[in-house]
Parts: structure tokens; C-alpha cells; sequence
């Protein structure tokens, strides 16, 4: 392709960044609406938080 080795290096860097702050946003939203419904006894997990921890090795 052509590229050079640095801008790979930082725009896989910016991605891996992205998808940890994404699950980490997802995985806190989710932690508050269980503390807030806890007496309902339900879970709800919308579609890009449950993506977002997919991709997340991490979380």
C-alpha cells in the first residue's frame, strides 16, 4: 500500500484507543442502570454497548 510504518502505528494506536474508551463508557452506563433498577431485577443492554464490550478484550 504504501503507507508509512508511523502513521499505521499511531492510527492503530487512535482505534485501539477509541474501542477501550468505548467499552468503558458502555460497561459504566450499564453498572449505573443496574444500581438504579436493582429492585426491578432486569438488564438492558443496548446494541452498541454490547458491541463495544465485544471488541473490547479488555472489558
Amino acid at each position: 500500500m504504501g503507507m508509512p510504518l508511523q502513521f499505521v502505528i499511531v492510527a492503530l494506536t487512535a482505534v485501539l484507543i477509541v474501542v477501550y474508551v468505548a467499552a468503558m463508557s458502555a460497561t459504566s452506563r450499564i453498572e449505573s442502570r443496574e444500581e438504579t433498577r436493582f429492585e426491578y431485577g432486569q438488564k438492558e443492554v443496548y446494541a452498541w454497548e454490547s458491541a463495544a464490550l465485544w471488541m473490547c478484550p479488555l472489558h
